[in-house]
């Protein structure tokens, strides 16, 4: 019989799966029990050898069900050293994909090599109860909801085992429980659900940043100024009434900031008729393009109410139209 090192575990073809955690760990990588054992010489060295084990992970979006205009290719490579044929291969990262398993040894007789080959690592999607609880907020459980059906790979939710991460219908790369687009998602974004959420969650701040500055912006815009001074002529105030002034246009309320904050996770696409990008709200104007105020009757105060702008007064060829009211209408 030929000196070789044979594979005892695992088998060729077998599958390994990331388990989904919890919200507080977040999924956790299998840990593979691996053994050979050198066979063709007596006694057996086996226990004395010192074996090099090489596992390789490699995994492309295209492999996927749904493909992405510009293909991903994620792939890891350690090394790990035993003396004798058994060891427990822990993983540093959460990845998924192909896995090839490589372990080689070096004799007196020259140096050997085995493969097992055809083994997978798939990914499992978190239970739903263990996904809300790592998301602060009723809106973020709805973006989720409404992005990925609650899935961070091809399968079903609430704890489904899948090969492929979820990538979004449109082509365009995004990916997993937020279906994260821009910026370009990393690996962990792909197989590891909670840096996922925890990249989702800080996108959704940066645009509720963006959002709670938005009426000051308005109020900056010489469009806006000019169309407050032109209704203060045309309705000059009564009595001792103050005039109309920009900061008559006030913030958000919790309630516009959240649903600006949501439509902002989706794009803010479009300009207002100030050439600003176009948010959830917008300054209200009449047939002829003068402000919409109202007026305090007892005391003459005079304001602006911000207007939701229509799902028909948007672009239609970018983001959802609609997405505000589809995000809200999810029960997670």
């Amino acid at each position: 019989m030929p000196i070789k090192i044979e594979i005892l575990s695992p088998s060729n073809n077998a599958n390994f799966d990331i388990s989904g955690g919890s919200a507080a760990s977040g999924p956790q990588m299998p840990v593979i029990n691996a053994e050979a054992r050198i066979a063709g010489i007596t006694p057996d060295p086996t226990p004395t050898t010192q074996f090099t084990w090489t596992v390789e992970i490699g995994f492309q979006t295209s492999a996927c069900q749904r493909t992405v205009r510009r293909p991903v290719e994620i792939n890891d490579r350690f090394e790990l050293v035993s003396v004798g044929g058994r060891i427990d291969i822990v993983f540093p990262r959460v990845r998924g994909g192909r896995l090839t398993l490589t372990v080689s040894a070096v004799l007196p007789a020259g140096s050997f090599t085995s493969r097992a080959s055809g083994l997978t690592i798939r990914g499992t999607n978190p239970l739903r109860a263990e996904l809300n609880g790592s998301l602060p907020s009723i809106s973020l459980q709805k973006i989720v909801a409404h992005e990925s059906g609650q899935r961070q790979f091809i399968a079903p939710a609430d704890g489904g085992i899948g090969v492929c991460p979820l990538m979004s219908g449109d082509r365009a790369g995004g990916v997993g429980l937020f279906q994260i687009t821009v910026p370009a998602p990393t690996p962990d974004d792909h197989w590891n659900w909670l840096a996922n959420v925890e990249h989702g969650i800080g996108i959704f701040n940066e645009k509720r940043t963006v959002a709670r500055g938005y009426p000051a912006r308005v109020r900056r815009n010489q469009g806006f100024i000019d169309l407050v001074d032109r209704y203060n002529r045309a309705n000059p105030p009564q009595s001792d009434s103050p005039l109309l002034t920009v900061d008559d246009l006030p913030e958000f309320n919790p309630d516009q900031l959240e649903l600006d904050t949501i439509r902002g996770f989706n794009g803010w696409a479009g300009r207002d008729r100030f050439g600003l990008n176009l948010h959830e709200f917008k300054v209200p104007v009449d047939a002829d393009g003068n402000l919409v105020v109202t007026t305090d009757l007892e005391t003459g105060k005079r304001s602006i109410d911000w207007e939701r702008v229509p799902a028909s007064d948007r672009p239609q060829n970018s983001g959802d139209p609609n997405y505000v009211a589809h995000v809200m209408a999810q029960r997670p």
